[in-house]
């Protein structure tokens, strides 16, 4: 993915991002297990994207914060949601050739920044948050990774069939936002098109029905079914055609494993996703 390709693509989902529930957004044990591996308080932490759940916490618990993210839209729509004082600063950049100073920062944090770019172009990013890590800082990044070692066949479920299962998940007392992300990032999920066994591409077009009204034909007559339906289309209709990638944990350990060392992978539990979704732990090579 070219860095068009992705301004585009955020320049399109801002206004919906800024609502968004996990697991597309951290959920508070993926941001609780973030918090649990920085250094002490008072460290300067980077946070790639913008990400207000994360960075209010940070604020919150005396953390020097700095955000960067790729797009004038999202850092405009989320400025308001930073309500913490002290909310940290926030530039607009890109991450493969980040407007920073070398060794500038005691921990760095991307939550499922990966997607954003294809495993190709990894390299160049890990170099980077290598570059900008002070010796012996910390990496921590949540990511979507595909089975342990090769792309698993996503299972074949049809887009009514998950808007089943997130609209149940929404009538035991999921928020309708939650519910909304859930199964975004389902559809994204079975999209994947492979291009190796380690790699692939996501796209949204490819499972959801062409028209929007037979999107909500899909939902049936239940209410809240209809509902969430409703609210995917408000949220992501417009970038049912922007790319994401799809990779393994292999790939990710391979790539990063250059530039950091591996710790550990924590999963939260409180989102029907978050044991698939580990933030992954690295420290600096020196």
């Amino acid at each position: 993915m070219t860095s068009v390709e992705v301004k585009e693509k955020w320049r399109i989902l801002a206004s919906a991002w800024r609502d968004t529930g996990p697991p597309a957004a951290p959920s508070p044990l993926d941001v609780s297990n973030y918090i649990l591996h920085l250094p002490s308080a008072g460290a300067f932490v980077l946070v790639l994207g913008c990400t207000p759940a994360l960075r209010n916490r940070l604020c919150l618990e005396s953390y020097t914060v700095m955000s960067i993210d790729i797009t004038r839209e999202m850092i405009d729509v989320t400025a308001p949601l930073v309500v913490r004082a002290g909310g940290g600063s926030m530039i607009q950049g890109d991450w493969l050739q980040m407007p920073l100073c070398d060794n500038s920062f005691d921990a760095v944090i991307g939550d499922k920044v990966l997607g954003n770019m294809m495993p190709d172009d990894w390299p160049i990013f890990f170099a980077e948050v290598k570059r900008v890590l002070r010796p012996d800082g910390v990496f921590l990044t949540r990511a979507s990774p595909h089975g342990i070692h090769l792309l698993e066949p996503p299972q074949q479920r049809s887009f009514s069939d998950l808007v089943v299962k997130w609209a149940t998940f929404q009538k035991s007392g999921m928020k309708l936002d939650d519910a909304c992300s859930g199964l975004w990032e389902d559809c994204m999920d079975i999209s994947t098109d492979h291009i190796n066994p380690h790699i692939g591409t996501q796209q949204l077009c490819r499972v959801i029905p062409i028209t929007e009204a037979e999107c909500v034909n899909e939902a049936g007559i239940d209410s809240v079914a209809i509902s969430l339906v409703q609210t995917f289309i408000h949220k992501y209709w417009s970038s049912r055609n922007a790319r994401w990638s799809a990779y393994t944990i292999e790939s990710i350990l391979q790539s990063a494993g250059i530039y950091f060392e591996y710790v550990n992978t924590y999963s939260a539990s409180d989102y029907p996703e978050g044991n698939r979704q580990p933030v992954f732990h690295f420290i600096r090579r020196i």
